[in-house]
């Protein structure tokens, strides 16, 4: 079992399990890359690291045996993945100068990811670039939010500004996609107006 979070805290969530003697490895996701609408969710994975089941909704444990662990998926290649390799973010800054939104959100994501806190702010430029060619997209404004976040709990020493915390909240709720609100009894409903 993996866990995934989408803290922008990771030293919180291992405390919290620490404390709830979790012991399963926890993965970081701050920028919400796997696109996940609401959590938990529940993803499984086979062998070969290929994701064969996204949230199933088996009726008793024994179902789970039956239909995901019991089963040998041809295609599953069983290695030792090779860590990835650190983006080239001078082709990825060559390729948003002239590019798409897209273009521009990729290399602001590789920057908030690969680039340390000493490159937040080029983050931030990147991300904003983005906005400017699609004003409206939901993802972007949010990423915005957590690069301000991150800038704002760096440690570096110039690069933290007084205004990202404000920010942060600012960028990482405008624009949705889909407001959520809670409804009885306590689960997540997306709609288009509370």
């Amino acid at each position: 079992m993996v866990g995934i979070i989408e803290e922008q805290h990771p030293d919180r969530a291992q405390l919290f399990m620490q404390w709830k003697q979790m012991g399963w490895p926890v993965m970081v996701d701050s920028l919400n890359l796997l696109n996940v609408p609401y959590v938990p969710i529940t993803l499984e994975i086979d062998e070969g690291g290929v994701i064969r089941f996204v949230d199933p909704r088996f009726g008793k444990p024994s179902d789970i045996q039956e239909n995901f662990l019991g089963r040998v998926f041809q295609s599953a290649v069983v290695s030792t993945p090779a860590l990835p390799a650190p983006p080239d973010l001078e082709k990825l800054r060559r390729a948003a100068t002239n590019g798409t939104a897209t273009a521009w959100g990729t290399y602001a994501d590789a920057l908030v990811l690969w680039g340390g806190q000493q490159r937040l702010g080029e983050a931030l430029a990147a991300y904003k670039r983005a906005l400017e060619l699609v004003p409206r997209e939901g993802h972007t404004h949010f990423r915005l939010g957590v690069a301000y976040r991150k800038r704002y709990d760096s440690s570096y020493p110039s690069a933290r500004r007084l205004s990202d915390g404000r920010r942060a909240v600012a960028g990482s709720t405008r624009h949705r996609p889909q407001p959520i609100y809670l409804a009885p009894p306590n689960r997540a409903v997306r709609t288009s107006a509370p």
